[in-house]
């Protein structure tokens, strides 16, 4: 026996969908009056006739097929609900139903989708009240029999208050969505529980992170610098460091050039003393060409090293 296409498999958000299609296919195979309960088993006499036993025999082979049915059309998380209650599709039927029409949060997201609803563009007016009414209808099927206009105002004031949370308070509003009944006083209490958790967590962040800086080591939570011994900076960071860094640089920099220059100048001095030098001694050498005397003479008597004759008497001809 294969599943029916056209009816979607029973997942968490879609048993109203699969509750009306399956009925109606359940109805055109002859056998939903099993399922409802409307039609029973057979009444048998003490001594079984032909008949009754026929009747039985159809009975029981029609309770198969309805169970079979139902089971292809359920999702593989969803069969685990049906352990209990296997070969017998009147039970099956009450304990979806039950798992499903319970739970309040179905109800949440069919209001949810009540009022989420909008004119799709170039929507007719005409369905978009079609929309609207099935929304409705939905929410109808989920109330349980003995739902009144009472719990109907204390559901929306609930399910208004779970709507308005903001994203952090999501696993909040899952819990309270799985739930099996949504009562007044046991919402508001969860409110109040909920905030004070939230309180106590919102005031309990300021002594972490203390606790936390004080057990750190000290130079995580106050650097000191080891040039100026100050704290809240780095030696990378420290202005001091800095300018003292440019001026020595300068200060070689400079030493650098003045170191240049002597050198230079001392190599100036060198060179200038050295042609003075050479200059000196050939210009106070004696000329061979002097005739030699026989007798000594003191206009002969030269000193080379002072470099006094090339200058100052340069106006005489040697002969």
């Amino acid at each position: 026996m294969a599943n029916n296409p056209q009816i979607p498999l029973l997942n968490a958000t879609n048993y109203n969908t699969w509750s009306g299609l399956m009925t109606a296919y359940l109805q055109s195979k002859g056998i939903w009056r099993i399922v409802s309960g409307a039609k029973t088993q057979p009444f048998l006499s003490d001594i079984l006739t032909a008949r009754e036993l026929a009747a039985l025999k159809l009975y029981h082979e029609n309770c198969d097929k309805a169970y079979g049915i139902i089971y292809l059309h359920l999702d593989n998380n969803q069969k685990i609900h049906l352990e209990a209650v296997k070969d017998d599709p009147i039970q099956m039927w009450e304990v979806l139903k039950a798992v499903y029409q319970k739970c309040p949060g179905n109800r949440f997201n069919a209001y949810d989708d009540l009022f989420s609803i909008q004119k799709v563009k170039g929507e007719s007016l005409q369905t978009l009240i079609n929309r609207v009414e099935q929304a409705v209808l939905l929410i109808q099927q989920l109330r349980p029999k003995d739902f009144d206009l009472a719990k109907l105002d204390e559901e929306l004031a609930l399910l208004t208050l779970i709507r308005a949370l903001p994203d952090k308070y999501n696993a909040f509003a899952l819990s309270l969505l799985h739930l099996d009944k949504l009562d007044k006083a046991i919402i508001h209490q969860a409110f109040v529980t909920e905030d004070i958790q939230h309180s106590c967590h919102a005031s309990d962040m300021p002594a972490v992170a203390t606790a936390f800086q004080t057990t750190s080591a000290p130079s995580a939570s106050k650097p000191k610098c080891a040039f100026c011994d100050m704290t809240n900076h780095v030696i990378d960071k420290c202005h001091k460091f800095i300018n003292a860094q440019k001026e020595a640089k300068k200060h070689v920099k400079n030493a650098c050039k003045d170191n240049r220059a002597n050198k230079a100048q001392e190599a100036t001095s060198e060179d200038k003393e050295s042609k003075d030098m050479e200059f000196s001694g050939n210009a106070s050498a004696l000329n061979t060409n002097v005739p030699s005397f026989s007798t000594h003479s003191t206009d002969f008597d030269w000193i080379a090293d002072t470099g006094a004759t090339s200058h100052m008497t340069s106006h005489c001809n040697w002969v």
